[in-house]
């Protein structure tokens, strides 16, 4: 078996573990699952679904509102909705692969068969459109670490400093960055008005992401007060960057865990919760992913 196969067999394999590992540790029986998912109203799956819709039509603007930016004038950008299937796309390789590689990719092979846009300012797109979720994501999981560990506020501190410092290098130092990145470009982005709206539709999405959880984890039995939930949220949501599993599997689920422990939520609790949640955005993607694909194909039939 050659090394570069291995490197996606073990993900995997880690990820099948720690998930396996956490439903024996919780106990949690087939029976105690079905009464979880019994509570579970039409409305509460209707919901999830069209959360999770907004959420990647969201996700789809910005990439799409980059991609025009960065597209030269020989090569026409993609339409909302092809841009709308390409992220879909993304997002169902992120059911096999690492998110963080699975939408760029999804992207990536979209765009080079949309007008043979340019791969690499594809994927560019796709980074830069997510490093404001990213700014978003590490704001609140400082806030919520803080919360929860208050010994921690300065070196949280401390590090959000660095990374200002560090960014802010970068910024007037493009040059040290390889080009194929096209800094330059995405510099110029930031400091125009579309950042600000990249921004704005990043803390939307977030906010969107929390809801469509606590929809979820209210019926199973979650009942935390809101500043408790969104603590714990922020911290889960911060263990998905560091995650290098398919879907974040075994990762965020031990995340979950571990947090709704300190709220004294019972582990089978926890344990049917995150299988609830993934498998909903499982189902919620493929049919985003199928949905899509009937709206471009009709895009392209009334284009003829």
């Amino acid at each position: 078996m050659h090394l570069r196969h291995l490197w996606h067999i073990v993900p995997i394999l880690v990820a099948v573990i720690l998930l396996a590992v956490l439903i024996f540790a919780s106990g949690l029986s087939f029976r105690q699952f079905q009464k979880i998912i019994a509570e579970l109203g039409f409305a509460h799956i209707s919901a999830f679904l069209g959360l999770s819709f907004g959420m990647l039509l969201m996700s789809s603007i910005k990439w799409q509102l980059v991609m025009r930016k960065l597209s030269t004038p020989d090569a026409e950008p993609p339409t909302l909705i092809a841009s709308f299937l390409y992220t879909c796309l993304g997002g169902a390789l992120g059911l096999v692969l690492m998110p963080h590689v699975a939408k760029p990719m999804g992207r990536a092979i979209g765009a080079r068969l949309h007008g043979g846009q340019s791969v690499g300012k594809s994927v560019t797109a796709s980074a830069f459109e997510q490093v404001f979720d990213l700014v978003v994501i590490l704001g609140f999981a400082s806030i919520g670490l803080a919360l929860l560990a208050h010994g921690l506020t300065p070196v949280i501190v401390i590090g959000l400093v660095a990374c200002v410092i560090v960014s802010l290098y970068l910024s007037k130092r493009p040059h040290l960055l390889p080009k194929r990145f096209h800094i330059s470009d995405v510099i110029a982005l930031v400091r125009g008005p579309i950042g600000l709206r990249l921004a704005a539709i990043s803390l939307i999405m977030y906010a969107l992401t929390a809801l469509r959880t606590g929809i979820i984890a209210l019926p199973v039995g979650i009942s935390l007060l809101p500043m408790d939930f969104l603590s714990s949220f922020s911290i889960v949501q911060l263990s998905r960057l560091v995650a290098v599993t398919p879907m974040e599997l075994g990762v965020v689920d031990w995340t979950w865990a571990g947090v709704l422990s300190l709220y004294d939520v019972p582990l089978s609790i926890a344990a049917g919760f995150v299988l609830v949640n993934r498998g909903l955005n499982a189902v919620s993607t493929l049919i985003a992913l199928l949905v899509s694909l009937i709206l471009a194909t009709r895009e392209r039939r009334s284009s003829l």
